[in-house]
C-alpha cells in the first residue's frame, strides 16, 4: 500500500520521468485547446451577468427530493440550496485564486454551476473507491499520473492558483487521499502550486481537509446515492483508478443536459444575480 510522504520534497527523480513522459503522451492535446477568458489571480475575474430580469424568480431553498420524477425534476426542486452551497465556496475560496476540483460524481452540480459562470473555474475529475482509504495500491500511481495529466489544464499546473478539491464526504478522508497523490506529483514535476481540500459534510475528521457545514444543504448528503449520481455525473458510471483506465472513460450525456437546465435556472434566479455582485474576487459583466 502506497502512501504519500508527508514532506513533498526529495526522492523525485523517478517520479519526474514518469510524470515527463505522461505529459507527453496525454497532455499535448490539451496545450492545443484554447483556453476561456483568463483569471489572473489579485484580478477579479470576470463573469458575465446571466441574469434576465423579464424571467426573475424566486427560489427557495426548502428541502426537495431526489428520488422522485426526473433529473429535470430533481435539479428544480433542489437548485436554490445548490445554488447556495456555491456561493459559501466561492466566498470561502476567492475565485481569483483558486481552481475547483470535484472529486467523483457527487459535486457534478456545484461543478456545473461553477462552469456556467466561468469556463475555466472547475473541472470534474473522476475519482471513485477511495472513501476511508489512506493510500493506494503503488502499481496504481502511474494510472493517477496520467490522469492528471490529462485533466489539469497547463495554465493550472504551472499557474498561481490553489487546487481546491471538492467533495460531498464523510470524514474527508477520500480528499485527504488524492489531495496528497496529486500535491506530491505536482512537486515531482516541479509546480510550486498548492492543493487543497474541503468536504462538505457534517463532520470531518481527516488532517489538512476543511469543512463547509452541510446542516444549511441537506440536499448535498443525497449526493452520494443514486439515482442522483447517474443523473448528474459527466462519466458514466464510477471510475475506480488503477482499477480503470484512461481510456476507459465515456462522458454522460445527462450531464450536458444539467448543466443547461442550472444554466436556465441561473439565469431566472434574482437572488444568485445580488450575491454574485458581492462575491469578493468577483467581477460581473454584461
Amino acid at each position: 500500500m502506497y502512501r504519500p510522504q508527508s514532506s513533498p520534497h526529495g526522492g523525485h527523480d523517478k517520479m519526474r520521468r514518469r510524470v515527463a513522459l505522461a505529459l507527453i503522451l496525454v497532455a499535448l492535446p490539451a496545450l492545443a485547446a484554447a483556453p476561456g477568458r483568463e483569471i489572473v489571480p489579485g484580478q477579479r475575474v470576470r463573469v458575465q451577468r446571466l441574469f434576465r430580469a423579464d424571467k426573475a424568480q424566486v427560489y427557495y431553498p426548502g428541502r426537495g427530493t431526489l428520488w422522485g420524477g426526473n433529473l429535470n425534476t430533481a435539479i428544480q426542486y433542489n437548485y436554490a440550496q445548490l445554488r447556495t452551497a456555491t456561493t459559501e465556496l466561492l466566498r470561502r475560496y476567492p475565485a481569483d485564486r483558486s481552481f475547483f476540483v470535484g472529486v467523483g460524481r457527487s459535486p457534478a452540480p456545484l461543478v456545473a454551476i461553477l462552469q456556467n459562470l466561468h469556463p475555466d473555474l472547475a473541472i470534474n475529475f473522476p475519482a471513485s473507491g477511495l472513501s476511508g482509504r489512506s493510500g493506494i495500491d503503488r502499481r496504481y500511481l502511474g494510472e493517477y499520473h496520467r490522469h492528471f495529466a490529462a485533466f489539469f489544464p497547463p495554465e493550472v499546473i504551472w499557474g498561481h492558483r490553489d487546487i481546491v478539491l471538492i467533495d460531498r464526504s464523510v470524514g474527508g478522508h477520500s480528499i485527504a487521499t488524492l489531495k496528497w497523490l496529486l500535491q506530491e506529483w505536482l512537486v515531482g514535476i516541479g509546480s510550486k502550486v498548492q492543493v487543497r481540500g474541503v468536504g462538505f459534510s457534517n463532520y470531518i475528521s481527516a488532517k489538512g481537509v476543511d469543512r463547509i457545514d452541510t446542516q444549511r444543504f441537506p440536499v448535498l448528503s443525497e449526493l452520494l446515492q443514486e439515482p442522483f449520481e447517474t443523473w448528474f455525473g459527466e462519466f458514466v458510471g464510477s471510475h475506480p483508478i488503477g482499477l480503470r483506465r484512461l481510456e476507459d472513460l465515456r462522458r454522460n450525456s445527462g450531464y450536458d443536459h444539467a448543466k443547461n437546465l442550472l444554466r436556465e435556472l441561473m439565469e431566472t434566479d434574482s437572488h444568485l444575480d445580488g450575491e454574485l455582485q458581492n462575491i469578493p474576487g468577483i467581477e460581473v459583466v454584461p
